[in-house]
Formats: structure tokens, C-alpha cells, sequence
């Protein structure tokens, strides 16, 4: 892990998508801060956070930025259009929260309709809730669910930290072997290496 440098060879742009109170914010915030924050209030359109990351696979040191979104529908066309800037995608479910996980098909739509082939993982968050025998949603289940989808899970916990960074680095390594990333005008996705962390996107000829 990286927090310090400002050099990086690539910037990946993330978007953390799943119903209200599923955990995202926390889960970012545990990700970018390396800590849990117990009080935190519910994101309001959409929160944005960075950070520089090594990717020991493919020894590659990059910049994630990423959009942590509301998960109600009065805000769903604010996060609609920020699938238009990113390369990735985190679709969460808490598994103490069946209708989390019920709603993951209407997440899937949004993604299959707008996300044109986008590299994305399944988290179900919050596996700190068994210690207090609140799941809902077995292990067994969300693994079905991607599977059927042809996606990575993880269960994970930003409130212990497990698998928060092992899912951001196995998405960056997706996307990064795929040389994805969005390009205006286009279909295909290019990873950025603009450093300034401006809107202009920039073409490589290999990842």
C-alpha cells in the first residue's frame, strides 16, 4: 500500500454502486483512510475519494479515483452519468440486508444497459454482522449470484478491513489487463495516464 507518492504510472476511475446503508462509504473510507468511521452520514448524490495504490501482479503503481454514490432512486440520475467517467464498477450488498441483495438485479440492468461490458466485482459487505448471527444472505448465494453473472465476489467488512483492499486491487488488475477505461466517442475503454487528473482522457498503444 501507497500513501505517500505522488507518482503513479496509470489512474483507474471507480464507481461503488448498491442500495442506501449497504456500507460504501465506510468501505471507502476504510480503503483510502485505513480506518472505520462509526458515525458517518449518508452521502448526498455522490462523495469522491483517491488514492495511489501498488498492484504487486502487475507491478504497477496507479492512482484509484473514486465515486461513492447514493443508493436511492431520487439520486439514481446523478450516478447514472458518472458511468460515463469511470472503468470500474463495485456493485455492494449488505448480508444482513435482503433487499440489498434482492436489488442487485435492478443494479445489474442499470449496469448491462449503461456499463457497455465495464469490469465489475460483487462485494457483500458487513461478514462483521455473523459475529452478532445478523446474515441474511449466505455466502453460498452471493456466490451464485456472480457467478450467473460471470463476476468476482468477495464478502468483506469495512468495519475490520477484510478484503477491502484485496477488492480494489483485484478490480484494478482486471481492469488494467483489459485496458479498459472510457473514452469520449467511443466503445472501447483506455486506461487514463493523465497525472494532472484532468478530463481528458489519453490513448496508449499498451497496457
Amino acid at each position: 500500500m501507497i500513501n505517500n507518492e505522488r507518482d503513479f504510472e496509470d489512474i483507474i476511475k471507480l464507481i461503488i454502486i448498491g442500495n442506501e446503508g449497504v456500507g460504501k462509504s465506510n468501505f471507502l473510507y476504510r480503503f483510502v483512510e485505513g480506518e472505520f468511521c462509526p458515525v458517518h452520514k449518508i452521502t448526498v448524490g455522490f462523495d469522491f475519494k483517491s488514492k495511489i495504490c501498488y498492484i504487486p501482479k502487475l507491478k504497477k503503481k496507479v492512482k484509484f479515483q473514486i465515486w461513492d454514490t447514493a443508493g436511492t432512486e431520487k439520486y439514481l440520475s446523478i450516478n447514472i452519468n458518472l458511468f460515463q467517467r469511470v472503468q470500474g464498477i463495485i456493485l455492494m450488498y449488505d448480508i444482513g440486508d435482503k433487499k440489498s441483495f434482492d436489488d442487485l438485479e435492478k443494479w445489474m440492468e442499470i449496469v448491462k444497459e449503461l456499463g457497455n461490458g465495464i469490469p465489475l466485482i460483487l462485494i457483500g459487505n458487513k461478514i462483521d454482522r455473523d459475529l452478532k448471527n445478523e446474515r441474511k444472505i449466505s455466502k453460498e448465494k452471493g456466490e451464485e449470484f456472480a457467478s450467473n453473472n460471470n463476476i468476482t465476489f468477495f464478502e468483506s467488512s469495512g468495519k475490520n478491513g477484510i478484503n477491502v483492499e484485496e477488492s480494489f486491487i483485484c478490480l484494478g488488475e482486471k481492469i488494467i489487463k483489459n485496458n479498459f477505461s472510457y473514452g469520449k466517442g467511443e466503445k472501447r475503454y483506455i486506461i487514463s495516464k493523465d497525472k494532472t487528473c484532468n478530463n481528458n482522457i489519453k490513448k496508449k498503444k499498451c497496457c
